[in-house]
């Protein structure tokens, strides 16, 4: 097929469906402009810095969205092994309680349970807290469970709003939100501005398990613009009906999973800004072309991944750890074969589109577990 016909198929599908994001909660197919630690906000100019050496930007979070009620830009940061933030820009005439809202409809979108711990508001705007849960399922053997934190902070631009939401394992909300406060500026403040009025720290989280029920609810700043200037163990493990055996130590497991995972961000960093060039209109066809190529590469490379998960067996500790990783390749080959069957009719860019969502979540399942170790 030619490239020039491969455009076209593919952007009349993406329009036909719609959709230039990836999902709601996740990355455009645009990335941020961003050096290592610090990112430039495309809609305020404002910019996030990270100050903790372990803090990282996630770039394949990133979100550029423009819906009927509002504009967003996200850039999601994370501080290993202690807390997530999603930091978002916001341009919308909705009320604060209501844009808290839809940020809560996104947790409850890829979340099994929602409930919330508390809310309320102050001069600079409103907040919210919750607790959030996956439940066990047979990609996901066990409960992951969530705290988190939202500020929405009205007025925060001159133009624009900020909402801030934090993430943290239930028993590192202290931790976890003086972790954000400390490691990450936006302008030149902390990101949190209602920590104190809200009196988050000390909230009753609810503790969500399988099966519980879930009710949900919502409860002058100053203004950034104006201050910006081994012990070896044999195991043998059964999958797709063959018996492997192989020697590993209890360490060399978990990082080789996080390997593998850090490699997988890095290709699909390369798959999104390929598949954003190949329905740029201002790219030329030798420029398509190349996009094409380390597309299918990309997508090729993933079909191995499964096989490359199985050749790693895993010490008796970590049956969870294993379960969720050969579920996250899975689940990554058959994004790679969604790719792949837009051409040969087998697939279609909504197929394609479904799967990142599945790739998304398994690999939230994958890091949590990774972070508890």
């Amino acid at each position: 097929m030619r490239t020039s016909s491969r455009r076209n198929m593919l952007k009349t599908a993406v329009a036909s469906a719609a959709v230039l994001a990836v999902a709601p909660a996740r990355a455009l197919w645009a990335q941020p402009d961003t050096t290592d630690r610090i990112f430039e906000s495309r809609l305020t100019g404002s910019a996030v810095e990270l100050l903790q050496e372990d803090a990282e930007f996630y770039p394949e979070l990133y979100v550029f969205e423009q819906e009927a009620d509002f504009v967003r830009e996200t850039v999601s940061v994370t501080i290993p092994m202690t807390a997530d933030a999603e930091i978002e820009f916001v341009q919308t005439s909705m009320t604060a309680e209501e844009y808290l809202d839809v940020i809560l409809g996104r947790f409850r979108e890829n979340w099994d349970q929602v409930e919330i711990a508390g809310s309320g508001s102050d001069a600079n705007g409103a907040w919210v807290a919750a607790s959030v849960l996956m439940e066990p399922s047979e990609s996901y053997p066990n409960d992951i469970p969530f705290s988190v934190f939202i500020e929405y902070q009205a007025g925060a631009y001159e133009d624009a709003d900020l909402a801030v939401a934090v993430v943290t394992r239930p028993d590192k909300v202290e931790e976890g939100i003086a972790a954000v406060q400390a490691g990450i500026l936006v302008g030149d403040l902390e990101p949190l501005l209602m920590v104190e009025s809200s009196e988050v720290l000390s909230l009753d989280f609810p503790v969500l398990s399988s099966g519980t029920s879930t009710t949900a609810s919502t409860g002058g700043r100053r203004s950034r613009s104006s201050q910006e200037s081994g012990e070896e163990e044999e195991t043998t493990n059964s999958r797709g009906g063959e018996n492997q055996t192989s020697t590993t130590t209890s360490s060399d497991y978990p990082d080789a999973v996080r390997e593998h995972r850090t490699e997988f961000m890095a290709t699909f960093d390369e798959f999104a800004e390929a598949l954003a060039l190949t329905i740029d209109d201002a790219a030329t066809e030798a420029d398509v072309s190349a996009a094409f190529s380390t597309i299918d590469g990309l997508a090729e490379q993933w079909l191995g991944y499964p096989d490359r998960a199985t050749q790693l067996v895993a010490p008796a500790e970590y049956s969870s750890l294993e379960g969720l990783y050969l579920t996250w390749a899975d689940e990554i080959a058959t994004l790679g074969s969604s790719y792949l069957g837009l051409f040969d009719g087998t697939s279609d860019v909504d197929t394609m589109f479904n799967q990142i969502d599945v790739v998304d979540q398994a690999d939230r399942a994958l890091k949590a577990e990774l972070d508890s170790l």
